[in-house]
């Protein structure tokens, strides 16, 4: 209910202190199965979250050397090395 996925039924959800009205900008979600989207390659699918949320977005490309070494270091601490432009 937080990031809007579910709309709530007449009850209220409180936020430090505010009532919730709207999406949060600072909420995320994780998916309990592993998503990848067929069509980007695993380079591409970790850097998504940053090509979409703020505020990353806004500097995503003039910044697109440094997130992608990250995203290879994520890469490589799960063991995934070698596997950036494989598709799921």
């Amino acid at each position: 209910m937080v990031a809007s996925l579910n709309t709530h039924h007449g009850s209220t959800i409180y936020f430090q202190p505010q009532a919730i009205t709207d999406p949060l900008k600072p909420v995320g979600m994780a998916f309990q199965n592993l998503i990848f989207l067929p069509w980007r390659n695993t380079l591409k699918n970790v850097l998504l979250p940053l090509e979409m949320v703020q505020p990353y977005k806004r500097t995503f490309r003039q910044n697109l050397a440094q997130h992608e070494k990250s995203a290879l270091d994520l890469l490589a601490m799960v063991g995934s090395q070698g596997f950036q432009k494989a598709y799921p």
